[in-house]
C-alpha cells in the first residue's frame, strides 16, 4: 500500500455526512493507506482494529449468491468504518474497499475501551456515525421496497449529477450504476436507453446528461 493523490469523492446518493473526530485522538492511532480499489475489511473477517477515514472514500460491497456487486453504501472522510462489527467482535459479511486512496486512522481495541470509557466526544463520534450509517440504510431499503427501478435510477442520477456546459451529468459506468442499484446491468443498459428514447437523458461514453 503507498500514497497517492486523494480525490474528491464526488456526490453519491447513499453517503453519510462527516462527523469530525478531534486531532488530539487521531495523533494516537496507527496510519494505514489504501490505494484505489484495494480491501479494507474483507468478507468473514473481524475487525482487529476500529478504522476511522482520515482521507478519501471507501465504500461497503455485498455479493449476491450470482457474484453480483451490491455498494451499500459510500462512507467519506470523516466517519468510523465497521464500528458495530468491531465493538461486538464479529466477522463483517460484507466487503470494505476503498474507492478512492484512502488514509485510515486505526485504533486498537484497547484504545477504543478506554476512549469510550474516558473521552465523552470520541463516545459521541462513534455512535454518532453509527446512527448515521443506520439511517442511510433505513433509508436505502424504504426506496427499494416502494420505489420502481426507473425512479431509483432518475433519484441517483440527479444525486449524482454536477453542472457541465449548463447540464447536469454524471461520470459513471453502466456496471457502477448496476452496482449501486443492486440490478443486472443488462438491466440497467434497458433503463437508460427507455430514458434516452424518452428524451430524459443522453448516454455518452461513460458520461450520462440529463436532460429533464
Amino acid at each position: 500500500m503507498a500514497a497517492g493523490q486523494y480525490q474528491n469523492p464526488g456526490a453519491d446518493f447513499n453517503f453519510v455526512p462527516d462527523i469530525p473526530l478531534p486531532k488530539k485522538y487521531l495523533e494516537r492511532a496507527q496510519t494505514a493507506i489504501f490505494r484505489k480499489g484495494e480491501i479494507i475489511v474483507s468478507p468473514g473477517t473481524v475487525p482487529d482494529s476500529l478504522y476511522y477515514v482520515k482521507g478519501g472514500t471507501v465504500r461497503v460491497v455485498q455479493y449476491s449468491s450470482t457474484a453480483e456487486r451490491l455498494v451499500l453504501i459510500t462512507i467519506p472522510r470523516g466517519n468510523f468504518i465497521c464500528e458495530a462489527r468491531f465493538m461486538a467482535s464479529l466477522p463483517v459479511t460484507f466487503q470494505v474497499e476503498a474507492k478512492t486512496n484512502v488514509i485510515l486512522s486505526a485504533f486498537s481495541r484497547c484504545q477504543v475501551d478506554d476512549l469510550i470509557t474516558n473521552a465523552m466526544d470520541f463516545r459521541n463520534s462513534l455512535f454518532c456515525s453509527l446512527a448515521q450509517k443506520m439511517r442511510s440504510f433505513g433509508s436505502a431499503l424504504l426506496q427499494r421496497a416502494y420505489d420502481d427501478n426507473t425512479s431509483r435510477l432518475l433519484r441517483f442520477l440527479r444525486s449524482a449529477a454536477v453542472e457541465e456546459n449548463g447540464q447536469p451529468a454524471i461520470a459513471i459506468s453502466q456496471q457502477e450504476l448496476a452496482e449501486h442499484l443492486g440490478l443486472h446491468r443488462v438491466s440497467v443498459n434497458r433503463l437508460l436507453r427507455r430514458l434516452e428514447s424518452a428524451g430524459r437523458l443522453r448516454l455518452c461514453h461513460k458520461k450520462i446528461i440529463l436532460l429533464s
